[in-house]
């Protein structure tokens, strides 16, 4: 578990982050966080209170580039600060996350979600895309040093992202629970975090302060799980989807993820885990009894979710081949490439 990580709570006051600053001797920051972010609160927040020593890098795209990452290491060299901060989701994150691998500096990296959903502030991970091709770096380096929970930068959060981070949370925590490499440890934490999200989304997508605060937690919580797992096959399916159709990660990762889920649970005996058939028949049924009657098919039309449909045969067949190879090793249960075709069918609702 992430258990050198310092989580801050900005919720009533802004003491503990004042503290943290002053603590530390802070003066100096570099600053991640996306064009956008000139509303939240949080960039308001450190732009009153280092008036001169902060230098802000926002040139960077939601699927953020290799050649970004390059610019903004010149600019972070160019300043030598005593920190690294990225105000964010998961895109911010990533770029800061992989200035601060690059730089080869062990500069502190404090991050700031403005997400309930990615759970990047509690991961090794990182993704930019070079040539248009994403790149996923795993690395110990990557995971951030400080968290700052402040539930207030989600009130401002689109119904669509609300909905689409919370299922990205959701599907981290299932994908993370039937894991062919979860633990005792991985398990508890990501059924903790499917109840945590189950618990607190009525209040979340009412935007209540305590929704909000528990849904920054239960992304949290689904992270932590995630960066002891990684993802199976619901996130191999998924990237294809987002970028042809123009879905949100979280989005075409629950209609594939549930769309497994089907599958797996009428093909127990495909099992590959090592552990074998009973272990996950036994994951299945704790899964099942969390989400009850509708699984997360029910959970996903019940936010009224819509569904890609492919312009083409030819369009079908690119998706498949995009399928993320090595993120299908993680999954418990054997997928041919005629089983993947077919859960597309089915996700895109495409008869025959």
């Amino acid at each position: 578990m992430n258990t050198r990580q310092r989580i801050i709570h900005c919720i009533d006051s802004m003491e503990e982050l004042d503290s943290f600053f002053n603590e530390n001797n802070i003066i100096n920051l570099f600053v991640v966080c996306g064009s956008s972010s000139r509303r939240h609160t949080a960039r308001r927040y450190l732009e009153d209170r280092f008036v001169d020593g902060l230098v802000i890098f926002s040139d960077f795209s939601p699927n953020p580039t290799e050649e970004s990452v390059l610019i903004g290491l010149d600019t972070f060299n160019s300043c030598n600060p005593d920190i690294i901060i990225a105000v964010g989701g998961g895109s911010a994150m990533d770029v800061a996350k992989c200035i601060r691998l690059k730089s080869g500096k062990k500069k502190p990296l404090l991050v700031i979600p403005t997400t309930a959903g990615s759970g990047s502030e509690a991961t090794q991970f990182a993704v930019v895309y070079r040539n248009g091709e994403k790149v996923s770096i795993d690395d110990p380096e990557l995971l951030p040093d400080i968290v700052v929970m402040w539930p207030d930068l989600l009130k401002s959060l689109p119904i669509y992202q609300r909905k689409s981070t919370m299922l990205d949370a959701l599907c981290h925590a299932v994908e993370s629970s039937w894991s062919v490499h979860s633990t005792d440890e991985s398990r508890k934490t990501a059924m903790k975090a499917i109840y945590k999200v189950l618990e607190n989304k009525d209040g979340y997508l009412s935007n209540e302060d305590t929704g909000n605060a528990g849904m920054l937690e239960a992304a949290h919580l689904a992270g932590q799980a995630i960066n002891i797992t990684r993802t199976t096959a619901g996130h191999a399916m998924c990237y294809k989807l987002t970028t042809l159709y123009g879905l949100a990660h979280g989005h075409a990762a629950a209609l594939c993820t549930a769309a497994l889920w089907n599958y797996m649970e009428d093909h127990l005996s495909d099992c590959v885990d090592p552990r074998g058939v009973q272990h996950l028949a036994g994951v299945m049924r704790e899964l099942d009894h969390a989400f009850g009657e509708g699984g997360l098919q029910g959970f996903i039309r019940e936010l009224g979710m819509e569904r890609p449909h492919p312009d083409n045969v030819n369009e079908l067949e690119e998706i498949v081949d995009k399928v993320n190879i090595q993120r299908l090793s993680n999954h418990p249960v054997k997928l041919s490439r005629d089983v993947i075709r077919n859960l597309y069918k089915e996700i895109m609702e495409i008869s025959g």
